[in-house]
């Protein structure tokens, strides 16, 4: 073989290519978003447990609704996406007629077909892969393929059909120059498209709470795939238009968006504020604690982040803690004294605080609510309620309120300067207040008396009269978020923080003048971690704007600020609590954190030496495979966690040095079983994958070494694991 033949298969290899990449040019929309479902599927941790949760609902008596939801979706969507890429081939005026496309008519009328039926078959497997009953998850699955088989059929036979009404039906071949020479379906399906894209996006825009109540409605994958049904539907006039002007419209769209981001006109992730300030210091409210407490332990803790899953795991933990005590005549809630909670981890820790807040405030919570825990369980173990709440709360569906935002009012905002308009970001405070109103039984709106509530400031919790409540202790919460410019620790509290105390952090309220977050927003902030969740604008004492994310970019442990915290405590306390035991409780969720790296290893050696995430040699590559262009942001991405790891043995090196005065434990996920999520919405399942996690050995041994003896493990449940039989939840 001669060089010339080489030369020849590969430029024509070459023009293959091209011709390819051009054809699928004009249904990139519909492509991508296939390409997008396969990835989607296959990658992300917290699409499976969308499936898994669908799964669930379906076998425990929702059946007809998750079934039907799911399938009108695939239907809609399967629709969407045939219609988009035979709308385009066949009336892509432009280029076509001169390639493969307009050439081949099967390659014009099977592609849009293979198109449809393989988002069936994506989302098919997306229940066959998923967690739950294998009936329950091969019934689903084959209906969502009935749908997809259905589009199929449809489009095939669908001359057919209509010629049994009209028979003056006739296809259109050839160059389509002008829209009224479209056929009327193709016409018909261009203004709907478009007028329906407007009516959501409008709809979104003036009824932000009826838009999120739909699609908790619906579900997250129902209102994902119509989300890209909708979005499709809406593009493809503007492909045709684009390609027969010649205009490169979305590269346009993207200019005019990203120059209005830069000039700073664009913004609706301002941070809610009330009016107001803290007025009592943490020092005061450190010496009220140490002077009038009973505890024989100071306990402080601190909670990673890592979305739902920590927010989840640290309420659990806190919640089964509190238990325990309870039957030494304790609550972990009365001798909590601090808490440092990142991301996820403020979530959970917030809402354990908040509940027993509520619990403890008579007149607060009714006889009965959504929750349903006092009566399902009126033999239940003492403290179970409160766990039975928050377990409810948790597993509410936050994810689909906050997609709802943002693809609709929070993606059209990015066109629209100088309008502000309802963003995700505010979807995903609204969904937490929802699902904490409906399990303590309380109004949304009541900024008196329900933490969660949009307009509850956040030092309310600590300027209560302590006359209002049988428990006058509210411990002290501190929240971690991250200042974009200086990348600096930003503390949020409910009590006043002096930035001295704080080495390296600035506290909020120094930037405020006569206002304050709420507890809501101050939970928000210390999780918003891109993409999901935007960076909350806030309005500075000077005039300025400055930007916050989620705390976890610090440093994802909480423990340097919960250092800083037991240090000013000892510095206040230091005759009241003289003698007494300080307990240190950090609370990890990293399934990777308790994992050897090497088989040799222990776990329980890679979580107390540091070393947990550092590879061993044997996993080291032999060769520098990440190149030259890697390396920096792979490193600054790695050293979020290993900040993280520093915090954490530091922590425990200053307890362990001293164990005639410190306890410290460590508790944490090792060997997970169920793939557990860090987005925004959680199973039953993995709730009860955290409760095994809890009964384990490992947390076992590490809660004896801060709280004492333990009692027995619970036995394990006659009945399956699941939250609509709560009382397996408080075994």
């Amino acid at each position: 073989m001669n060089a010339t033949v080489v030369w020849q298969w590969l430029g024509a290899g070459w023009d293959g290519v091209r011709r390819l990449l051009r054809h699928a040019a004009p249904i990139r929309v519909p492509l991508l978003i296939v390409l997008g479902a396969i990835l989607l599927t296959r990658k992300v941790d917290q699409i499976h447990e969308l499936f898994s949760v669908s799964v669930a609902a379906a076998d425990g008596g929702h059946f007809a609704k998750e079934l039907s939801c799911m399938v009108a979706a695939s239907i809609v969507l399967a629709g969407c996406v045939w219609y988009s890429a035979r709308t385009v081939l066949r009336f892509d005026v432009v280029r076509t007629h001169a390639g493969f496309a307009h050439a081949n008519p099967l390659f014009r009328a099977w592609t849009p077909r293979g198109l449809a039926l393989a988002i069936t078959v994506i989302v098919a497997f997306g229940f066959i892969n998923a967690h739950g009953e294998p009936g329950t998850r091969a019934l689903c699955a084959l209906a969502v393929v009935g749908a997809g088989a259905f589009v199929f059929v449809f489009t095939w036979l669908r001359r057919n059909v209509y010629r049994r009404f009209r028979d003056d039906i006739v296809p259109v071949e050839g160059e389509v120059h002008r829209i009224e020479r479209w056929p009327r379906p193709t016409r018909v399906f261009a203004a709907v498209s478009v007028g329906v894209f407007v009516l959501v996006n409008a709809l979104a825009w003036i009824y932000p709470a009826a838009t999120a109540a739909v699609a908790g409605r619906l579900g997250p994958l129902a209102t994902l795939m119509l989300l890209a049904a909708l979005f499709i539907a809406a593009t493809t006039p503007l492909v045709l238009w684009s390609r027969r002007w010649d205009v490169p419209a979305f590269t346009l769209l993207l200019v005019w968006a990203t120059a209005w981001q830069m000039s700073g006109a664009i913004d609706n992730h301002k941070i809610q504020l009330v009016p107001g300030q803290p007025t009592s210091s943490i020092e005061h409210a450190f010496d009220t604690w140490a002077s009038t407490t009973t505890c024989d332990r100071a306990y402080f803790v601190s909670a990673e982040g890592g979305g739902i899953r920590a927010a989840a795991w640290t309420a659990l933990v806190l919640a089964k803690i509190n238990r325990i005590l309870l039957a030494s005549g304790h609550r972990l809630s009365d001798c909590l004294v601090a808490a440092s909670g990142v991301s996820g981890g403020s979530l959970g820790v917030a809402a354990f605080v908040a509940g027993q807040y509520v619990l403890d405030t008579p007149g607060l919570t009714p006889a009965k609510s959504s929750a349903d825990c006092t009566h399902e369980m009126p033999n239940a173990p003492q403290g179970a309620e409160l766990e039975c709440r928050l377990v409810y709360m948790l597993t509410r569906d936050f994810i689909s309120p906050t997609l709802a935002a943002m693809f609709t009012s929070d993606q059209l905002q990015r066109l629209l300067p100088r309008v502000e308009l309802p963003d995700r970001g505010r979807a995903l405070e609204n969904a937490f207040a929802d699902a904490f109103a409906d399990a303590f039984g309380l109004q949304v709106d009541d900024a008196l008396t329900n933490p969660f509530s949009p307009g509850f400031a956040f030092s309310r919790l600590y300027a209560s009269p302590s006359t209002m409540r049988a428990h006058p202790w509210v411990p002290v919460l501190v929240l971690n978020s991250t200042e974009v410019r200086s990348g600096h620790r930003v503390l949020q509290s409910g009590v006043i923080l002096q930035d001295s105390e704080f080495p390296g952090a600035r506290g909020l309220d120094a930037w405020l003048h006569n206002q304050q977050p709420t507890l809501l927003g101050a939970v928000h902030n210390s999780a918003r971690f891109t993409y999901i969740s935007p960076a909350g604008s806030l309005p500075a004492r000077n005039g300025r704007v400055r930007q916050l994310v989620d705390g976890g970019y610090f440093e994802n442990s909480g423990a340097t600020t919960l250092a800083d915290l037991a240090r000013i405590f000892e510095h206040v306390s230091a005759d009241q609590w003289k003698g007494r035991r300080i307990a240190f409780i950090h609370i990890s969720n990293d399934p990777d954190l308790g994992r050897a790296r090497d088989d040799a290893q222990d776990p329980l050696d890679a979580i107390h030496t540091g070393n947990a995430g550092i590879p061993p040699d044997t996993q080291v590559p032999a060769k520098p495979a990440l190149g030259e262009v890697a390396p920096p942001l792979v490193a600054l991405f790695e050293t979020r966690e290993s900040r993280a790891a520093y915090a954490r043995k530091m922590l425990e090196r200053s307890a362990t040095g001293e164990p005639d005065r410190y306890d410290y434990a460590h508790l944490g996920l090792n060997h997970v079983k169920y793939p557990l999520p860090l987005g925004w919405r959680i199973g039953d399942l993995a709730i009860c994958e955290l409760i095994a996690q809890f009964d384990g050995d490992l947390n076992r041994n590490e809660l004896a070494k801060v709280i004492g003896p333990l009692p027995p493990p619970p036995a394990k449940p006659a009945r399956k694991c699941t939250r609509r039989n709560p009382s397996t939840f408080v075994h």
